[in-house]
Parts: structure tokens; C-alpha cells; sequence
């Protein structure tokens, strides 16, 4: 089984990873996105992807800022809790590699927040995620700070 394989099993298999996603909430990371954009002065109804949307929070903030939102994810279990929690969005439930199944030059806007870490092949996402943004586009990506001397004490279950 390939990495990109045992990465779409894991998340497609982790109820509890998913339960903590629906009990998440507001991000920080959200703002930093919202932000970003505004900085940007990305248009208003321009297309946004929200890649690696989870439950769709960030998808459903983009949208009620006037962006038309479109989140998409590796896990079935988290595309299906995005559609039952903002149903008037559309959400894409993404294969194992790491291809986008959108055309070239889509989006004015990708955000991706702590979800390059969980990808399997970094290199090729990023050229995904370049591809369908439009020439100028903004992509923005938020990480988690792995050498945080506070990580040891954050429990993950």
C-alpha cells in the first residue's frame, strides 16, 4: 500500500479525528485565511477552495463572506459531515493521490489550513493547488508549529 493510499485509509477510517473536527469551531487559523484574503483584496464572489475542508467550517465562512466556496477533503467521513452541516455548499470528496479534480485556472483563492502536513506527496499537492488557482491568485496555508515547547503537553488522541 502506497503512502498516499494508507494516508486516504487513515482519514477515511478515524472517527475520532472527525469528532474532534466537529467540536472544533472558530480557528484562529480561520482569521489568519480571512485576513489574508482581505489583505489580498481577493474579489468578493470570486471562487475560493477550502482544500482539506474537514466539516466545512471554513468553507461556510468564505462563503457568508461573499466568496463562492467550494471545500474538498481526502475523507468521505468528513465531505459527508461538510454536506450535513452546510447543506447549501457544495463539498468534493477528493481520491487517494493527489490530483484536483477541478480545471486549471479556477480559483481566485486556495486555503488550505493545517493540511499540508496530512498530504502525502507535499510537492505534487502544491502543484495541484497552484494549477486550478487563477494567474495572481492567492494561495493561503496555515501549519502547525510542530517544535512548540508546548506540544508535549497537547493531548491527541
Amino acid at each position: 500500500m502506497t503512502i498516499s493510499e494508507q494516508t486516504y485509509r487513515f482519514y477515511n477510517l478515524s472517527s475520532g479525528y472527525l469528532q474532534r473536527l466537529e467540536e472544533a469551531g472558530w480557528r484562529p487559523e480561520y482569521g489568519a485565511v480571512l485576513g489574508a484574503l482581505k489583505g489580498y483584496q481577493t474579489p468578493n464572489g470570486g471562487a475560493a477552495l477550502d482544500y482539506g475542508c474537514g466539516v466545512g467550517d471554513l468553507t461556510a465562512i468564505l462563503s457568508r463572506t461573499g466568496y463562492q466556496a467550494v471545500g474538498a477533503d481526502i475523507s468521505l467521513p468528513f465531505v459527508r459531515s461538510a454536506q450535513a452541516r452546510h447543506p447549501h455548499l457544495p463539498f468534493v470528496a477528493l481520491g487517494a493521490g493527489p490530483t484536483i479534480p477541478f480545471g486549471a485556472d479556477r480559483f481566485w483563492a486556495v486555503a488550505a489550513v493545517n493540511t499540508i502536513e496530512h498530504v502525502a506527496t507535499p510537492a505534487q499537492t502544491l502543484r495541484e493547488l497552484h494549477r486550478v488557482l487563477i494567474p495572481g491568485g492567492l494561495l493561503a496555508m496555515t501549519f502547525p508549529h510542530l517544535v512548540s515547547p508546548l506540544r508535549p503537553l497537547k493531548r491527541f488522541a
